[in-house]
């Protein structure tokens, strides 16, 4: 990904030695820049946070459109599906 020069934003992060030096190794092995392999980790984990935000609202729905309001109740409709 190609950025112009004022594309571009500074923020100052503090990581531990054990973190930094993980990855730069990665950095390494993948053949990317410090800052690639922090964006990429970003992107990632917002991405799968957003998803899984999508995912208990789903749940949340089904469940309220089958009546399931506990724990006991979810499964026991899992175990009925599974016979």
């Amino acid at each position: 990904m190609t950025r112009g020069l004022y594309d571009l934003i500074m923020k100052s992060i503090t990581l531990s030695p054990k973190l930094s030096r993980i990855i730069e190794r990665t950095g390494i092995e993948e053949k990317k820049d410090f800052m690639q392999i922090i964006e990429e980790a970003l992107r990632i984990y917002l991405n799968r946070k957003k998803r899984w935000a999508e995912i208990r609202k789903w749940g949340a729905v089904s469940a309220k459109k089958t009546g399931v309001s506990n724990m006991r109740q979810i499964e026991k409709t899992v175990d009925g599906f599974r016979r």
